[in-house]
């Protein structure tokens, strides 16, 4: 997706999740994109567990709003604000 570039006039991409017939997947706090979805530039719906933030076993975090496909998508999700330490 290609946009104009303007600082008074933002474009927002907005794209549906894909539809999957199973529902959100759920997660654990050490899934990455990579390891859940592959390559995949669909957005998901995913269900994160509670207490993320304390555990030790969780991928690591690298990017901010835009994350690498390697870091946990629950600790990037808690990052961008989408979801608390609650799940």
């Amino acid at each position: 997706f290609c946009a104009a570039w303007s600082l008074s006039e933002p474009t927002y991409v907005q794209r549906a999740p894909v539809n999957d017939a199973r529902g959100p997947r759920t997660l654990t706090c050490s899934d990455t994109f990579l390891s859940e979805f592959g390559t995949s530039l669909d957005p998901h719906t995913v269900i994160c567990p509670q207490g993320c933030l304390l555990q030790s076993t969780a991928a690591p975090l690298i990017g901010c709003g835009i994350y690498t496909l390697d870091s946990s998508i629950c600790l990037a999700a808690m990052h961008a604000g989408a979801v608390t330490n609650d799940g």
